[in-house]
C-alpha cells in the first residue's frame, strides 16, 4: 500500500508518464502504423488486399458517419476529421487491420488486437468519440477484416 501510494506520487510529481501525450500519441500513430506494416508485408497480392481492406473499412465508416450524423462529445477538438463520431473510423480500421495482420501473422495476433484496442481507447480517452461508437467501430472493423480475409483465403 505505502509502495503504491509512493510511485503514483512519484510519478505525478515528475510527470513520468503523461496519459494525455501517450493517448494523443497512440491516436495520431495509428493510421501510419497500419500503412507501414502493410508496406513491410511479404507478398504484392497481400499488400493490395490490405490496402483494400483498410480502404473498405475507412469507406464504410465514413458513409455511416454521415448516415447518421451523430454529433462528436460536446468540446471535442476536432483536427480536420469528420463533425461526426459514430462509428469511430480509427477504431474499425483498427480492428480491421488486427484481424487481417492476425490471420497472416498469427504469432502476433494478440499484439495486433492489443494495439486496436488502446487505438479505441484513446479515442474515448481524448474526447472525439462515445464509448459506443468505438465498440460499434470495433464490431464494424472486424467483420469487414473476417469477410475480406476469408476472401482472400478462398482465392
Amino acid at each position: 500500500m505505502i509502495l503504491e501510494s509512493t510511485m503514483i506520487d512519484i510519478i505525478g510529481r515528475f510527470d513520468v508518464f503523461n496519459a494525455a501525450f501517450f493517448m494523443e500519441f497512440i491516436s495520431a500513430i495509428a493510421f501510419p502504423v497500419f500503412t507501414v506494416s502493410i508496406a513491410f508485408m511479404k507478398g504484392g497480392q497481400a499488400k493490395i488486399d490490405a490496402a483494400a481492406l483498410l480502404l473498405t473499412t475507412v469507406s464504410f465508416s465514413i458513409f455511416f458517419q454521415n448516415f447518421f450524423a451523430r454529433p462528436r462529445p460536446a468540446g471535442a477538438i476536432n483536427h480536420a476529421e469528420s463533425p461526426y463520431s459514430f462509428p469511430s473510423t480509427h477504431s474499425s480500421s483498427a480492428f480491421a487491420w488486427a484481424e487481417f495482420m492476425g490471420i497472416k501473422y498469427v504469432r502476433y495476433k494478440l499484439l495486433f488486437f492489443a494495439f486496436a484496442a488502446l487505438v479505441a481507447v484513446s479515442r474515448v480517452y481524448i474526447g472525439v468519440h462515445y464509448p459506443v461508437d468505438v465498440i460499434t467501430g470495433a464490431i464494424l472493423g472486424w467483420f469487414i477484416g473476417k469477410i475480406i480475409t476469408r476472401a482472400e483465403r478462398e482465392f
